[in-house]
């Protein structure tokens, strides 16, 4: 029977070398969501956030061939860099959130047994309602990734189910149950978070399990640099929140898709990763159990 090494209390920080092998596989041992960064398929699809430029070859001072407006949504092939192929052109990646094509979720039509439970937006993006019912004032719009805690279920005159959550109603085709099993329960982990480089690391049991890019978050950055600790908390609905006892806490986001690029900045209270990866760090992560470690220079 192999014997686990004793693990400090409090760990040294790594050095910039030290990460670079930690992170010298990208995933293993591990299955993520296809979406995620590290496994993108080759054929993909893909939501404009604002508007994309798309050009006649993939690099920004090719022609323009047409501009697509925000929330369209496009089948994507062949990654090249930062650019995708799509059907008439090229876009860069940066313009476009990459979503799983659309299924069609279970019926469930009365809330379970077990209460409140979790949804995730499947859709490219749907409009919230005041109410049950199509015809009801609209709210915000929300995009793919999006979490919800669905408290009630209603079935409208049309016979169409609706989510409510927090004030506010969604179609039922457009979520689905996310799963939130557990990754791994109780073996030894260590989440590495480099602010240079805009990497971090999942290690279990001296495995690297995930490494993926991230972004600074919204937060206003703080001078001090964030300790080292424990993972504290977790919520689902922020979407996937991970809050370290050193107040830097790791959310999923569905805003932009400019992760991994460096940073001047050194310390950050908050770091964004796309929705997969946040979901995924969220049933990994186990609170006063798993470390998390700030990558020092």
């Amino acid at each position: 029977m192999r014997r686990r090494a004793a693990v400090a209390r409090y760990p040294r920080a790594l050095s910039r070398r030290e990460f670079l092998r930690l992170c010298g596989v990208t995933l293993c041992g591990a299955a993520l969501p296809w979406d995620a960064p590290a496994q993108r398929p080759a054929t993909f699809h893909g939501r404009v956030f604002d508007a994309a430029s798309i050009r006649a070859a993939p690099f920004a001072g090719a022609p323009v061939v047409r501009t697509a407006a925000a929330d369209q949504v496009f089948v994507l092939h062949e990654l090249e860099g930062d650019w995708a192929r799509a059907e008439d052109g090229y876009v860069c990646l940066h313009d476009v959130q990459p979503i799983a094509p659309y299924t069609r979720p279970a019926v469930l039509a009365a809330m379970p047994t077990g209460g409140p439970f979790l949804a995730e937006v499947i859709a490219p993006f749907t409009t919230p309602r005041r109410w049950p019912a199509a015809a009801a004032p609209p709210c915000e719009r929300v995009y793919y990734g999006a979490v919800f805690r669905i408290v009630h279920i209603e079935t409208d005159d049309q016979g169409a189910v609706w989510y409510g959550c927090g004030g506010v109603w969604v179609q039922r085709l457009h979520m689905r149950p996310p799963d939130v099993s557990a990754i791994d329960p109780g073996a030894d982990k260590t989440l590495y978070v480099d602010v240079a480089r805009c990497r971090l690391a999942a290690v279990t049991d001296g495995a690297t399990v995930l490494a993926a890019p991230v972004s600074p978050g919204s937060v206003e950055i703080d001078a001090a640099r964030p300790e080292s600790g424990v993972v504290s908390s977790r919520a689902a609905e922020s979407p996937w929140l991970v809050q370290a006892a050193g107040r830097l806490s790791i959310t999923g986001t569905n805003r932009h898709n400019r992760f991994g690029e460096p940073c001047e900045a050194q310390h950050w209270r908050s770091v964004t990763v796309p929705p997969a990866v946040g979901r995924w760090l969220y049933r990994w992560a186990e609170v006063n159990r798993t470390r998390v470690e700030v990558v020092c220079r």
